[in-house]
């Protein structure tokens, strides 16, 4: 079933969610399309995997055999992805420095950019708080 949602949701939402300024980005219209379709595809496929690991969790209301070390990295590293992706896409000062150091090219960042490192960000705080609640055995 997976095999069949994480493409088709990824199309789906290819052709529905807009670029902010599609003129900002030099390839043709059938290129962006294409990179907006595996960009959602790519969020799907990489958000479902961590899913698996916070509902065993829950399940068994345990983390044994968890690395907590890898969990706490995780929050770390997502946490400093989501700044970078929320700055590239949101702050037009950040945007223009790009610009400016990059001779005119705007950052490539995609509004698929910002949900994946935001949705991780979540998963992986909700993983390292199950990791402080329950038992580590």
């Amino acid at each position: 079933l997976a095999a069949v949602a994480v493409p088709a949701m990824g199309v789906l939402l290819g052709f529905a969610v807009p670029a902010v300024a599609p003129t900002e980005y030099l390839c043709p219209d059938w290129a962006h399309q294409a990179s907006m379709i595996l960009g959602w595809t790519y969020f799907f496929a990489w958000s479902v995997s961590f899913y698996p690991q916070a509902v065993l969790n829950w399940e068994r209301r345990s983390v044994v055999g968890l690395s907590l070390d890898f969990t706490a990295l995780n929050v770390v590293g997502f946490a400093c992805y989501s700044v970078f992706n929320v700055g590239m896409y949101f702050w037009p000062a950040v945007r223009e420095q790009y610009a400016q150091r990059h001779d005119g090219a705007m950052p490539l960042v995609r509004p698929n950019d910002v949900f994946f490192s935001l949705h991780a960000l979540v998963l992986c705080a909700i993983v390292g708080l199950q990791a402080i609640m329950y038992p580590r055995g």
